[in-house]
């Protein structure tokens, strides 16, 4: 399974790092989706969501905005997912960190069959700016996640193959 964000931040891109906010819960609900506290290593924290099946990348290569805002987010340019998937075809669950991947993601040319294996879940955004919703909410939603790993990992569950890779990211912005 995939989590795709829509780009990364100004300190995301800085540190070269993904959420590497510190107000953005994601890193804390991914841990806290196995009980678990982020340490304060980015790479301990990409070990372990690779470790649990997990794949990070952006839905965009590329854009222009002012500050971090996805609201002011233009002239998108979109990774090559197709690849990616292609790529990696034991991937069955796209997850998108917020709505705003999600719309993104509309930019994307899949190729039929590529799309067919795929299911779509689109989550609540963990980026401070969603503060509408509280941090509970969150975490019940992402729940998904580790729902839809633990029935990946489950021998007797339909599986999504046994692929490990790791992360991507984002390399530029205008």
């Amino acid at each position: 399974m995939v989590i795709l964000g829509s780009m990364p931040g100004r300190e995301s891109l800085e540190k070269r790092q993904c959420y590497a906010r510190k107000q953005n819960s994601f890193w804390r609900i991914v841990h806290a989706l196995y009980d678990d506290v982020p340490s304060d290593g980015y790479e301990d924290r990409v070990d372990f969501v690779r470790q649990r099946g997990m794949a990070l990348w952006d839905v965009l290569r590329q854009c222009e905005r002012e500050g971090s805002s996805d609201s002011s987010i233009t002239n998108e340019e979109v990774n090559d997912l197709e690849r990616f998937f292609l790529d990696h075809p034991g991937i069955r669950h796209v997850f998108f960190n917020g709505k705003k991947a999600a719309r993104s993601f509309e930019l994307v040319r899949l190729s039929p069959d590529v799309r067919m294996r795929l299911s779509f879940t689109v989550l609540p955004s963990t980026s401070p700016a969603n503060a509408a919703m509280r941090y509970d909410e969150k975490l019940a939603a992402w729940s998904a996640v580790r729902d839809a790993l633990d029935r990946w990992t489950h021998p007797n569950g339909p599986g999504e193959g046994s692929e490990h890779f790791s992360t991507g990211g984002t390399s530029s912005s205008r």
